[in-house]
Order: C-alpha cells, then sequence, then structure tokens
C-alpha cells in the first residue's frame, strides 16, 4: 500500500505515525483522508498504471472516507506484503489437481469482480490478515493487534466473506515476498512479547530497531528462522512454476516427444494417497 511503509520494494514510503497515543490520534486525523488521499496518490501514479477499476476503487474509498494505514518505522514490517499483482501459490508439491484447480500466479475474474465491493475491509483467519487498501490492491499479513487498530483507526472494517489469502499453506508467488512474509511474522511475535513484557514492568522496546536486520542475519534466532521458512517455501515456488509450465506445455502439445511419454506415464498411474 502506497500509505503503509511497509517492507517491500513495490511500495513508496510515508512519514510514519507515534501509535498508542493522543497525539498519534491527533497526527492519524491531521493526515489525508478519502478524497485527498487517493487524489494526491493517482495524481502521482503515470497514466499506465490507473485503470477503470482503480477509478472504481478510488470513489468507494472517499465514500468512506478512508486514512492511510499508520505503523511506526520499527514495525512497518507487519503491514505485510501486497499479492494481487503476483498472485499465491498452494505451499505442497504441485499435483495435477492443483495445477488444474489450485490458486495460480494471478487472481481470477471472480476476484476481480469483487475487488470494488472489497476495499476498506479486512478479514482474519489462522494468524493472518488479508486487507484490501483504498485502490483496491491486495495485502496479507501476520495478524496483529498493532495491525487491526492500524486499520479500524483507518476505517476499514471487517468482512467475514473475504477471502484470507496465505492462511491455509498458500504463499505469495514472488521469491521476495515470501521472505518478507516470514521477517513480518518475526517482527509480530516480537510485538507480541513486548506487549506481554510491559505487562511484568519490562521494557525491551529499544531492542526493536535492528529486528529487521536481525530477521536478516542467519546467525541470529530470528535470522535462521527466516532463512529456513523462506528456503523451503521458495523452492516450492520453484517447482510449483516449473509444473505450472510443464502443464501448460502438454496442453499446447510442446512437450519433447521423450517428455511427454514420461508425462503420459505419471498421470496414467493413480494417485491412492488420497484413497
Amino acid at each position: 500500500m502506497a500509505d503503509i511503509e511497509v517492507y517491500d520494494d513495490h511500495q513508496r514510503d510515508t512519514p510514519p505515525g507515534d501509535w498508542g497515543n493522543n497525539e498519534a490520534t491527533v497526527q492519524n486525523n491531521e493526515r489525508p483522508r478519502g478524497a485527498e488521499l487517493v487524489k494526491a496518490e493517482i495524481a502521482a501514479m503515470p497514466l499506465g498504471e490507473v485503470s477503470s477499476q482503480m477509478v472504481d476503487c478510488a470513489k468507494v474509498a472517499i465514500e468512506k472516507n478512508l486514512g492511510s494505514v499508520e505503523l511506526p518505522p520499527e514495525f512497518a514490517a507487519i503491514a505485510g506484503v501486497r499479492i494481487d499483482d503476483c498472485g499465491v501459490f498452494r505451499g505442497e508439491i504441485p499435483d495435477p489437481d492443483t495445477i488444474t484447480y489450485g490458486i495460480e500466479h494471478s487472481f481470477n475474474s471472480s476476484v476481480e469482480r469483487e475487488r470494488v465491493g472489497k476495499v476498506g475491509t479486512f478479514n482474519t483467519n489462522n494468524g493472518t490478515i488479508t486487507y484490501v487498501d483504498h485502490l483496491g490492491r491486495y495485502y496479507v499479513a501476520p495478524s496483529s493487534t498493532r495491525l487491526l487498530d492500524a486499520l479500524i483507526s483507518a476505517g476499514y472494517a471487517q468482512d467475514g466473506n473475504l477471502h484470507v489469502y496465505c492462511s491455509n499453506g498458500d504463499m505469495p508467488a514472488d521469491p521476495k515476498r515470501i521472505k518478507q512474509i516470514f521477517v513480518a511474522q518475526e517482527v509480530a511475535r516480537a510485538i507480541e512479547v513486548l506487549g506481554q513484557l510491559e505487562q511484568l514492568g519490562i521494557d525491551k522496546s529499544g531492542d526493536v530497531a535492528g529486528l529487521v536486520e536481525r530477521c536478516n542475519d542467519i546467525a541470529t534466532p530470528e535470522g535462521e528462522r527466516v532463512a529456513g521458512n523462506t528456503k523451503l517455501r521458495q523452492q516450492q515456488l520453484r517447482q510449483f512454476q516449473q509444473a505450472m509450465t510443464r502443464h501448460g506445455m502438454r496442453q499446447e502439445g510442446a512437450l519433447p516427444p521423450e517428455v511427454q511419454e514420461v508425462e503420459d506415464a505419471k498421470e496414467a498411474v493413480p494417485d491412492t494417497s488420497r484413497w
């Protein structure tokens, strides 16, 4: 989202606001909302990036008077990553059913049709949040109190019918964003622990500033977890992409004869694991 400082090169930064105090409320009320927010952002975009659907989404954002989702810079990672421009994939090793009926790289037409009506909404499932911003862009993030409060403060409302992506084994179909999701999970976990420590009178908020750097350092526990999870899911993404390529070539009859023979033999063997 252009109005969140996120751990994602696809987005632009915005000055963060403080969270959780009266000054933050005043700051948030002074920040652009509704028409001012969407007009400023669309005006800064190249014309080729603006679609009629985006304009329709902007109209809904104006009606709802949506604001930007404010997070302190040290917590920016928990805003998550955008997924509607890259799609998602299932986490397991692909099989013909996954390829034919599963989630592919781009959003399908049914999601495109509902996009405008989902502007300014969010939903949660299995520790994950999906939300749709003021221009109709879909984001996924770890569920956290801070992000939920920021969404509600910006005028977002929960929609129980909004599908929560990346909450049942699927992941962004982009290697970089896979890592960003795991970094976000570590930051979200640390934020929850900080809250618990505060209840005991222990202040470790000073450790937050370097948390993202620690997640990128494999010598730290956080970095080791991020690296291990990222490597596994990136490998699964490569397998998925290869399987999708073979499936497309098979449909077009473009596989070499010797490869086609092997693929046909695989499909002729029943998958008893599902029986």
